[in-house]
């Protein structure tokens, strides 16, 4: 009865060993909405551009101790970060509109709207900040004109008053002899 038992024990142990061992794995990560997978991939596309300018710097004015891909790893870790979402969220997404061509394609249009609706707004702060500095520009040449036109007003004031003071002391000399 004691080997039955030890057996028995021995089988379900064994058994469930995989069954135990499974659910301690992690689990699949889920698979984002279309358009949160659109907006992750287009900051994935930004970053990928910036990313690119930075490797373009020289490596010798970066600290020495800094790995070539350390702004990389920092700059995924934030765009997970700001959508709140695992790596494994992201690569099953992956994975799964990897296999729906047609939703992908979707997805792809999406991503191309936020980058050109986000290359337009930048497009717009250039033109307004071109403006702002015109408009600085104008008035910097209202103010010194102004300023100008003031100095010249206060000159012929005083000039004047120093004609007419040296004319009337003119007068009071006349008049004492």
């Amino acid at each position: 009865m004691k080997s039955f038992k030890i057996i028995l024990i021995k089988v379900l142990l064994f058994a469930l060993l995989p069954l135990m061992l499974g659910a301690c794995e992690q689990k699949e990560g889920k698979v984002l909405s279309q358009k949160k997978m659109a907006a992750v991939l287009t900051d994935v596309y930004l970053t990928e551009a910036i990313l690119q300018n930075v490797d373009k710097k020289k490596k010798t004015d970066w600290s020495q101790e800094l790995r070539d891909d350390f702004f990389q790893d920092l700059a995924y870790r934030r765009i997970l970060e700001k959508h709140r979402i695992s790596e494994k969220d992201f690569y099953t997404s992956v994975a799964h509109y990897s296999q729906q061509y047609k939703v992908y394609a979707k997805i792809y249009q999406q991503v191309e709207l936020n980058l050109k609706a986000l290359q337009d707004e930048v497009n717009e702060r250039e033109k307004l900040q071109t403006q702002l500095r015109e408009l600085a520009r104008e008035q910097a040449r209202l103010i010194a004109a102004l300023d100008t036109s003031s100095y010249i007003k206060w000159f012929e004031i005083w000039v004047i008053d120093s004609v007419s003071m040296t004319d009337s002391r003119a007068i009071g000399a006349e008049s004492d002899s």
